[in-house]
């Protein structure tokens, strides 16, 4: 593993598996935001509120009701979205979508530029692949799939010190609880 990954790089990796990944953020904590969903969201606030128990379940979400207010002082809410995915010929799929998250605010002092990048195959890189798969196994029908990772920002932890950036506040009513759910990543 350590002679295809430079040292620094995995270092990198290590604090991150460690102590949870850094927002780079140039934000100080401020009051306590509340946010209200996107129109796209209330529309699918069902979905919304499954897919957060969902995350609630596997660790990578905490639930907190209002009636916790102290517990989340400091921390800015950012509105759910939905978005609908794309088929595979690029149309949109209505019946299927994503939740999002509309991080303008908290984007705001946080630079791109301060992010590694995230790098993808090339052509080239790919298409040298299927060569090289067509030339050691001829009689091979080589496939080739763009997947996503379920649950993908869940599985990073987020560093300790900018949880307060990473919130959405839900109504609890179809919940059955009286005062909004905050879902902290």
């Amino acid at each position: 593993f350590t002679p295809y990954v430079s040292p620094t790089h995995l270092e990198y990796l290590r604090r991150n598996a460690s102590e949870g990944v850094r927002a780079r953020s140039y934000l100080p904590p401020g009051p306590r935001v509340h946010c209200r969903p996107h129109t796209s969201a209330r529309e699918h606030l069902q979905e919304c509120l499954e897919r957060m128990w969902e995350y609630a379940w596997w660790g990578g979400v905490i639930l907190v009701s209002q009636r916790h207010a102290e517990a989340l002082a400091g921390v800015h809410g950012s509105p759910f979205g939905w978005v609908p995915k794309q088929n595979p010929d690029r149309t949109e799929n209505l019946e299927e979508g994503r939740i999002v998250h509309d991080q303008q605010e908290p984007n705001a002092g946080t630079p791109k530029e301060d992010h590694p990048p995230a790098r993808c195959a090339t052509v080239a890189q790919v298409a040298r692949q299927i060569l090289w798969a067509k030339y050691c196994f001829p009689y091979a029908e080589v496939l080739i799939g763009k997947r996503d990772v379920a649950r993908a920002f869940a599985w990073e932890w987020v560093h300790e010190d900018d949880v307060w950036m990473f919130a959405s506040d839900l109504p609890g009513e179809p919940w059955g609880v009286p005062t909004d759910i905050t879902a902290l990543s």
